[in-house]
């Protein structure tokens, strides 16, 4: 479901036009190369659990991500995953705010919890916190 992507020639140029700093340069492979982000979220104890999200599409946001599915072959979908600890998501939409620490996720919503229990919906929203991915009402 999630493949790994074969290739990636990118051209990144500066607003300007000139060529891209190593800073735009990066910023520009996550977005259309990269395909997985890491964040470290660890819990109020000191354990050291990680945020992944991987993704086909990526658009950063003023202290935020954007994340979206995309259709890469022919009737196959790929949406965006999430894991954290032992807590699953995919989604067509997500975004990952890094200032309120909360996934917002639309679009087909499939969560696995932690306890393998699957709950499906059009969108939902969940705060990443001390290894648990916390509904937000």
């Amino acid at each position: 479901m999630f493949a790994e992507r074969l290739t990636c020639d990118i051209v990144v140029r500066s607003k300007s036009g000139e060529p891209a700093t190593s800073e735009q340069l990066e910023e520009g492979e996550k977005n259309l190369c990269d395909y997985e982000d890491q964040f470290a979220v660890p819990a109020s104890d000191g354990t050291p659990y990680q945020l992944v999200i991987k993704y086909p599409k990526r658009s950063p946001k003023s202290r935020a991500y954007e994340y979206s599915g995309d259709q890469l072959a022919t009737n196959a979908f790929t949406p965006v995953l999430v894991e954290y600890n032992l807590f699953t998501l995919t989604a067509e939409h997500v975004v990952y705010d890094l200032d309120t620490g909360t996934i917002s996720a639309t679009g087909n919503v499939e969560i696995v919890n932690q306890l393998g229990e699957r709950q499906n919906t059009a969108s939902m929203t969940f705060e990443i916190r001390n290894g648990e991915a916390v509904p937000v009402h």
